[in-house]
């Protein structure tokens, strides 16, 4: 990665950051807001001004040089070179961050993608369009961060604004000419991405999520549409016209609006149209600036489509279309962890390799399992409005019945919860309920909230399992062959996370398992 070696006066130069006369010759080899990277060629930026103890960390590791609030300075005894800013946020690291790093974004096409759902989904399909296009892409997201020769896990939606503007600058020395970023609630309001200038900009939609954060859905939707109010005139938005908060997102935008649609909204640029669903494909036509294309999709659940056709839009808009579109389209690739089907391990080892079962399982074949056993599906879904498409989704392919499991996380947003259930019973016949992430919280406490004022006639559908292994393989191991099971909340998660530890857990792995012990006498 190329970096800036010059004296950090040179770095904070028209910048709200007073000098130290020791750092006049000072050059630093990096720069972190994570006391637990620091090393002593770090810059340490004291960004959490109201955590002295981060500071203390920062200082035993004997950093290059300091960036801190004057409030601060009087906890630094040592004689290192220490710069002050009166506010230390998210924007001024992103500033930093972005000439250090030698302005990664500029030499980008940069494509964002908004909203309470399907952002995951939507910004694959958008990278997978823009590489069927010759463009090398990158990708930073919720599933892991593609640096276009390397593939890392990712630790949060979106970076701090130091880490993302690191990822595009090894996007950009590994050959990637474009990158897809997904942009959280948090990371807009935070001012993370305010350094970045996207191309285009996507917003899928708007339910309730994170009002542990935001408070009210107002403030929420404030936080997506800084997006889009930041766009420049040269920039594209891709708007949702079902979504009533497209209006929100449109307001103050100086960028070209494109409007979406799967509903026949009126005055919508784009839109689908879907003629069949069944287990392996969805048909659909797509109707934009490309003409009218009619295809089977490998694509489960409508809210897929949709999420497909805003990521064709947007590839549109960025005059990045791929030559031969109906190939681009067959070979949309799986999305882990979305409606993704689960297998034995022996059907899964020994499938083809030339289709995939929508949503993640490339080449999940069940005829390569000779007992009969239940559909079974992982999905991220983990509020109201995601659980009730991915439900509906599968209701509509008419199993025996609908088993739902699923459970809310911990020190996360207490009004969604019973919320979720009653999405759940709108389809499922029987429903699980059981731990999520419950991070510090009592999980039973959680269970008991998410049967909040739930009906008695719901409650009678409902039974409860705190331990989620034991749950996954009790519905699984009980189900009749006909039956469709959907493991709802933590899709492509590795792991469940306990009393700040994050403990080894894979929904699909408990779950072939438990498909496998079915079998056993």
């Amino acid at each position: 990665m190329t970096t800036v070696d010059r004296p950090l006066p040179d770095l904070f130069r028209g910048l709200p950051i007073h000098a130290d006369p020791l750092g006049d010759a000072v050059h630093t080899a990096d720069l972190t807001d994570d006391s637990r990277r620091v090393t002593p060629q770090h810059l340490f930026i004291h960004r959490r001004s109201d955590h002295p103890e981060d500071l203390r960390d920062a200082l035993s590791r004997q950093p290059a040089a300091l960036l801190v609030t004057p409030d601060n300075q009087k906890h630094v005894r040592e004689p290192v070179p220490t710069f002050l800013a009166d506010t230390i946020d998210q924007k001024l690291c992103g500033q930093l961050a972005d000439r250090f790093f030698n302005h990664p974004a500029k030499h980008l096409t940069l494509a964002a993608v908004t909203g309470t759902n399907g952002k995951s989904t939507t910004a694959l399909y958008l990278q997978h369009l823009l590489k069927a296009d010759g463009i090398p892409t990158g990708l930073l997201g919720t599933i892991h961060n593609d640096l276009i020769t390397d593939t890392l896990p990712a630790a949060l939606t979106t970076p701090g604004s130091i880490e993302i503007t690191r990822l595009l600058a090894t996007i950009r020395d590994q050959g990637g000419h474009a990158a897809v970023y997904e942009a959280s609630s948090h990371a807009l309001h935070q001012q993370r991405t305010d350094h970045l200038h996207p191309a285009a900009a996507i917003f899928t939609n708007l339910t309730q999520d994170h009002l542990d954060y935001h408070k009210t859905m107002t403030a929420y939707a404030q936080a997506k549409a800084r997006l889009f109010d930041n766009l420049t005139p040269h920039a594209h938005a891709i708007l949702n016209a079902d979504d009533p908060h497209a209006q929100r997102m449109a307001a103050n935008t100086h960028a070209t609006i494109h409007r979406t649609t799967t509903a026949d909204t009126p005055d919508a640029n784009t839109s689908a149209t879907i003629h069949q669903r069944t287990l392996n494909h969805t048909t659909a036509t797509l109707t934009g600036p490309w003409g009218s294309i009619t295809t089977n999709l490998p694509i489960l659940g409508d809210h897929n489509v949709a999420n497909l056709l805003q990521a064709l839009t947007a590839a549109a808009a960025l005059n990045h279309l791929p030559d031969n579109l109906q190939q681009a389209l067959h070979n949309l690739p799986p999305v882990p962890g979305r409606l993704e089907r689960v297998l034995p391990p022996s059907a899964t080892q020994h499938r083809p390799t030339s289709t995939h079962t929508p949503g993640g399982n490339p080449g999940a074949d069940p005829g390569a399992y000779p007992g009969a056993i239940p559909k079974v599906f992982v999905d991220y879904a983990h509020t109201p409005d995601s659980l009730e498409h991915a439900s509906q989704t599968l209701k509509a392919l008419a199993p025996r019945r609908l088993l739902t499991l699923f459970g809310c996380g911990g020190d996360r947003d207490r009004a969604k919860r019973p919320l979720m259930t009653l999405a759940a019973a709108r389809y499922a016949d029987h429903i699980t309920l059981t731990s999520d992430n419950p991070r510090s919280e009592d999980p039973l406490a959680i269970i008991n909230d998410a049967l909040t004022d739930i009906p008695a006639e719901t409650r009678n559908r409902i039974t409860t399992e705190p331990d989620r292994a034991a749950a996954i393989h009790h519905i699984i191991t009980t189900a009749h062959p006909d039956d469709t099971i959907l493991i709802a909340g933590k899709g492509h998660e590795t792991y469940q996370e306990i009393q700040g530890s994050r403990h080894p857990f894979d929904d699909r792995e408990h779950a072939s398992n438990a498909l496998a012990d079915r079998a056993k006498p």
